[in-house]
């Protein structure tokens, strides 16, 4: 429970470190420099005249990208799982001579493949004024080639004596972060659950008990965007141990019925519809916040099983099947609060970490012994077993 508590913490401090750290531009722009479709925030940042000198440096092509997400991309009908999405075109500039647009998502810069907004930019800034420049866009469902010449971004001269200049005020924005639109994955989980009552009963059979420090539990699920953040989605997680078999001791008094050789299957199954809302937080990194809502179950089959039978003679009416089984459950209603952090790698992958607490009612008392007609019923002086476990999960996550 501590080291579950822990982890919680740590990544909770990680989101609201992540959440300090400010974004900036890939070009600083002035007042008169606004690209279209740029969403702006109320921090300014200062840049003195040495700072604008070394931008100047790098060639300067004039545009403002963003990275691409998967709406966007079905939006564009584009295909790929690259590229970077242009979101504004400066006036003037190489750029706008070279008839580049917003809505255009650049593919490659010089036959290299652009995969991130961080990329466009470590290419952009090892390029020179005079540089030519080749890109591969994709517009209108088309891919085209366009060339230009990078120029170098100059300083007004009146600015350059003015002697304000050194406190030239930027606005810097944010980027259009997205909570993402859904997907699924297998999904493997450690669950902490009390098998004290389970191992109980194995013991009185004479059976070796289950490990009770926990379980990895298996199985998938997958989340749809219902608006807002918010996110609906489905997911069956079961743990098993087959096969299991007794090892029998001959009592010492003959008058106690010898336990009879036998083999058990346990399952626990769980059934849940999740509600989350996410939180994009950087690029690379969405929060969220939710619970599931469902069923789980334990399940012990015991059976008994000698090969052939005994037909009814004509002086034994009896039939012996040589076969028995007998299948002992006990169901809750469970509630499953938890936290996930979401690690966009690709527009369609990433990995994730969940960390939560399943909680289950059950709406009747003891266990309840399945019939071969699927009739249940109660069976005396059964435990009156509960169930709650932490569970953290981690795997990968296709989609967003």
């Amino acid at each position: 429970m501590k080291k579950t508590l822990m982890l919680i913490l740590l990544l909770a401090t990680m989101a609201f470190l992540a959440a300090q750290t400010q974004f900036t531009p890939i070009n600083p722009i002035s007042e008169d420099e606004e690209p279209a479709q740029i969403n702006y925030d109320d921090e300014v940042m200062l840049i003195d005249k040495e700072d604008a000198e070394l931008e100047a440096e790098a060639g300067y092509l004039g545009i403002y990208v963003d990275d691409l997400n998967f709406p966007k991309a079905q939006a564009l009908n584009y295909t790929k799982n690259f590229g970077v999405l242009v979101i504004g075109v400066v006036a003037d500039t190489p750029a706008a001579a070279a008839n580049l647009m917003v809505d255009d998502i650049i593919m490659m810069i010089n036959e290299q493949m652009v995969n991130n907004k961080q990329q466009f930019i470590e290419i952009q800034q090892a390029t020179q004024p005079g540089d030519v420049m080749k890109l591969k866009i994709w517009r209108a469902g088309v891919e085209q080639n366009v060339e230009l010449i990078l120029s170098q971004k100059t300083i007004d001269e009146d600015e350059e004596d003015d002697e304000e200049f050194p406190r030239k005020i930027t606005v810097s924005f944010k980027p259009n972060l997205s909570t993402g639109y859904g997907g699924g994955s297998w999904l493997p989980m450690w669950a902490t659950v009390d098998l004290a009552d389970i191992n109980q009963l194995l013991e009185r059979l004479d059976f070796d008990p289950m490990r009770d420090k926990g379980m990895l539990m298996q199985g998938g699920g997958g989340k749809i965007h219902i608006g807002k953040g918010f996110f609906f989605g489905i997911q069956g997680i079961s743990y098993e141990d087959k096969g299991k078999r007794n090892d029998p001791q001959t009592p010492a008094d003959s008058t106690i019925a010898k336990i009879p050789d036998l083999t058990a299957n346990y399952m626990l199954n769980t059934f849940e519809f999740t509600i989350d809302k996410r939180f994009a937080i950087k690029p690379w990194l969405v929060l969220s916040i939710g619970t599931g809502l469902g069923t789980a179950d334990h399940k012990i089959e015991l059976y008994h099983d000698e090969s052939g039978g005994t037909w009814p003679g004509q002086n034994n009416y009896q039939y012996d099947l040589g076969y028995h089984k007998a299948v002992l459950k006990k169901n809750f209603l469970t509630v499953h609060p938890r936290f996930e952090a979401l690690f966009p790698i690709l527009s369609w992958f990433g990995m994730r970490l969940e960390a939560g607490y399943n909680y289950g009612f059950s709406p009747y008392k003891g266990w309840k012994q399945e019939e071969y007609n699927g009739d249940h019923h109660q069976i005396a002086n059964s435990p009156e077993t509960t169930f709650g476990a932490f569970t953290i999960g981690a795997g990968p996550w296709f989609g967003f």
